[in-house]
């Protein structure tokens, strides 16, 4: 089960803790580019994965993205391709930032060397984001995803259905256009649990 428990916690690193309508300002609008690595641990066992992720935000609130993504698993090797959705449904500025609640969503389409996976979540995500001055913000951000996925063992009619549910945090550092966002986030299922450490870096167009 190790080979289909990983690749659920690298689609909440690349699909939802990086959603660009969560350091866009209320109306701005863009195209951001963001490069991606992250590495799993799990019972004694490391795992990695890299990608890209373009997204484009409409008026500070809806990010649209793609994720491509490839992956290590143990000796196997898979692709991921996930379109994803998020929207801020709030953003309430004072003097010390803004505070951000939304929702995100994405579906993933995965293949390995030995079977191919389809993945959906959705969740909640909190941010807050500090004003630092000359042109500099910090964002801290944190979500819950309830997660359902399935995979069909290939060659086989063999094929298994489950949900598991995961949490994460990152933090956003804007550097006029330029940004980076380290990340972490844990997963638990059947006694077993997973950690997955993520850093990206992007430039916003």
């Amino acid at each position: 089960m190790k080979k289909i428990f990983i690749p659920l916690v690298f689609l909440i690193l690349l699909s939802h803790l990086n959603a660009q309508n969560y350091i866009f300002e209320e109306g701005q609008s863009g195209f951001s580019l963001a490069g991606l690595y992250a590495t799993t641990e799990s019972d004694g066992a490391s795992n990695s994965t890299y990608g890209i992720h373009p997204m484009y935000t409409l008026n500070g609130k809806l990010t649209f993205g793609l994720s491509v993504s490839f992956n290590k698993i143990g000796d196997s090797l898979g692709t991921a391709v996930t379109p994803n959705l998020s929207y801020v449904f709030l953003k309430k500025t004072s003097d010390a930032g803004i505070l951000n609640v939304g929702l995100s969503g994405a579906y993933s389409f995965q293949s390995y060397d030995e079977f191919n996976g389809k993945v959906s979540t959705i969740g909640p995500i909190l941010s807050y984001q500090f004003n630092l001055g000359d042109s500099a913000k910090l964002s801290l951000l944190g979500g819950y995803f309830f997660g359902d996925y399935s995979v069909k063992q290939k060659n086989s009619n063999y094929s298994v259905s489950t949900n598991q549910n995961s949490y994460g945090f990152s933090a956003n550092l804007l550097l006029n256009k330029f940004y980076i966002e380290p990340s972490i986030s844990f997963a638990k299922r059947d006694s077993k649990s997973a950690t997955a450490y993520g850093f990206s870096l992007g430039y916003i167009f």
